[in-house]
């Protein structure tokens, strides 16, 4: 998974798409090595407010774009919410695998 990043801010040297062939990759290790990835964990699905984010750059004392694009991209989706292309790639996944219909309408 070397040159991905779980995040999708353009600042911190990433993308939509790049987290995305994340959310992709870890799916293809995980099928790889199951017996070595017992559980994989969507921690953010949603990104963080931005004042959340603010008070994470207070308390972390650093103003670096690249930084605070990371922390505040991490979600599949963005604050308000709307679905980024990683969370199609999650869902494309679960589907795949038979653990959630594609239309569950």
């Amino acid at each position: 998974m070397d040159g991905y990043n779980k995040a999708s801010e353009t600042a911190c040297g990433s993308s939509e798409a790049m987290q995305a062939s994340f959310v992709r990759s870890v799916f293809a290790a995980w099928d790889t090595l199951p017996t070595r990835i017992p559980v994989v964990n969507v921690n953010w699905l949603t990104d963080v407010s931005a004042a959340t984010l603010a008070q994470w750059e207070a308390y972390y004392g650093l103003s670096d774009p690249a930084f605070l694009g990371f922390l505040g991209s991490l979600g599949l989706r963005t604050s308000a919410p709307v679905e980024k292309q990683a969370f199609g790639a999650l869902v494309d996944e679960a589907v795949a695998r038979g653990w959630v219909p594609r239309d569950p309408m």
